[in-house]
């Protein structure tokens, strides 16, 4: 009866495996994979960073790739990236392995469906500096909210990824200054809940 009525409101129970991120020491907060983030397992990671704001996930997305990362930048800043590889390590049955993800080409959009849309992911190098920008955005309710320019990087997907581990990110160069890639740490968990299928 439970299961019959979720499905008659629009959701649908469901669970599956996912890698979830943390920055040991920094304040974080967590995006879920549909309905602009509010439903589902919470995938992405993101932080604040040294005037950015950087989101990270290990989720496969489309055509055998990451959507590894998602930078947003606000008017008046920019950056770009000094290195262009993503360092993961990882252990699974007491065997540790390491491997190195270069980051490809980017899409700057409103979202990842969008920006899908937009222009197809070309595995092409980066060498471009990213400048941000600001909007406001009105919402049904009149509530105001900044949008700032967002930039999504990809890599190939890995093959195995481990139990645990950690994910380190490129050197980040903002506002001329260089600053270590984030040192993420990763456990392999479970995600038991419902997913709409009215978003």
């Amino acid at each position: 009866m439970l299961v019959t009525l979720g499905v008659l409101a629009g959701c649908v129970p469901y669970t599956r495996s996912f890698e979830r991120l943390s920055f040991p020491d920094h304040e974080v907060e967590y995006a879920r994979e549909s309905c602009n983030g509010s439903i589902g397992a919470p995938i992405w990671v993101a932080f604040d960073y040294h005037g950015i704001r950087i989101s990270a996930s290990l989720d496969q997305w489309r055509m055998g790739s990451f959507k590894v990362m998602k930078v947003e930048v606000p008017e008046g800043r920019e950056f770009s990236l000094s290195e262009f590889d993503v360092v993961l390590v990882s252990v699974k049955e007491g065997k540790y392995s390491k491997t190195v993800m270069p980051l490809k080409d980017t899409i700057e959009g409103l979202g990842p469906i969008q920006s899908a849309r937009m222009r197809t992911v070309s595995y092409e190098p980066i060498t471009t500096t990213f400048k941000g920008s600001t909007n406001k955005l009105v919402s049904f309710w009149g509530k105001e909210k900044e949008s700032h320019a967002s930039f999504y990087f990809f890599a190939q997907t890995v093959s195995r990824i481990g139990d645990r581990g950690q994910i380190t990110l490129p050197t980040f160069v903002i506002d001329g200054v260089s600053y270590p890639g984030p040192a993420l740490i990763f456990r392999r968990d479970r995600f038991f809940g419902t997913a709409s299928l009215n978003c």
